[in-house]
């Protein structure tokens, strides 16, 4: 499966324990996507060029969306993106990246 570029929309937003969010990401461009379980996106950040790394806690057989459950970090630039983004809003990303999947 080769890395494609993403674009979506944020469709759910909630905070965990206090310390970590879940996030539902619902698929634009395209609009499937087909990945193994163990492999993450690289998530683009507007601050910054760098991308960020976050495993896909979906299963993969709901292709028309990816679930993430990210540890907010305290002034963490891609954590400080992710609490500012409301749902609707647009979030890109590559995917999926990886090998350590299990088959």
């Amino acid at each position: 499966m080769p890395v494609a570029l993403y674009t979506s929309k944020l469709s759910e937003k909630t905070m965990v324990g206090g310390k970590f969010m879940f996030l539902k990401l619902e698929l634009t461009e395209p609009n499937k996507i087909t990945f193994d379980a163990g492999q993450y996106i690289l998530l683009n950040t507007p601050l910054t060029p760098q991308k960020r790394q976050y495993s896909i806690v979906s299963a993969p057989r709901l292709d028309h969306a990816i679930e993430l459950l990210v540890e907010i970090i305290p002034n963490g630039i891609a954590s400080g993106y992710l609490n500012s983004v409301n749902p609707g809003e647009e979030i890109s990303f590559y995917a999926p990246a990886g090998e350590f999947t299990i088959k």
